[in-house]
């Protein structure tokens, strides 16, 4: 049996269009359905958000003798459009309290893994937040004014446990 750190990321995206079209259907993505969130920083899942409250959820970390899960994805904000919330709205870690798991945004459709300095914030989550204000520079990134206006954006998140 594959067993996996159970890091639930539910995210409540609250996508805001100032120009949005009627009756958005805003997306829902769920692992165990849609399939796993890429593990490539070169190479994030695409997630095409509406306007409105988008849902991600999943599953991370090391299972035991396999290799890393990290969830790294990558969205656009349309002209006109603003993200103005990213709620962890579930977090099971296995770290140890204290620690965390870790997010990183990143302006553009890849993000580093080896250099902090072109993320734009990054932060140890201990539970359920909003991560738009709970990024900093702590660890390297560049800052960014919220809400994020019109881009493309890429998010990693990992468990941070060596377990």
């Amino acid at each position: 049996m594959k067993l996996r750190m159970l890091l639930l990321l539910s995210l409540a995206i609250a996508f805001v269009a100032f120009s949005a079209a009627p009756n958005a259907l805003a997306l829902t993505w769920t692992e165990t359905i849609d399939g796993d969130l890429s593990d490539a920083h070169g190479a994030p899942t695409f997630l095409a958000l509406d306007p409105g409250v988008n849902t991600v959820s999943g599953t991370m970390g090391t299972p035991p003798g396999g290799p890393l899960d990290a969830d790294i994805f990558t969205f656009t904000i349309g002209a006109g459009e603003a993200l103005v919330g990213f709620d962890l709205t579930a977090l099971v870690p296995s770290s140890p309290l204290g620690t965390g798991s870790f997010l990183a945004l990143s302006s553009g459709t890849s993000i580093s893994s080896s250099n902090p300095s072109l993320h734009l914030g990054a932060a140890l989550i201990p539970g359920p937040a909003d991560l738009l204000t709970s990024l900093g520079t702590t660890f390297g990134g560049s800052g960014f004014t919220s809400p994020l206006g019109p881009g493309d954006y890429t998010f990693w998140i990992q468990e941070t446990a060596t377990t």
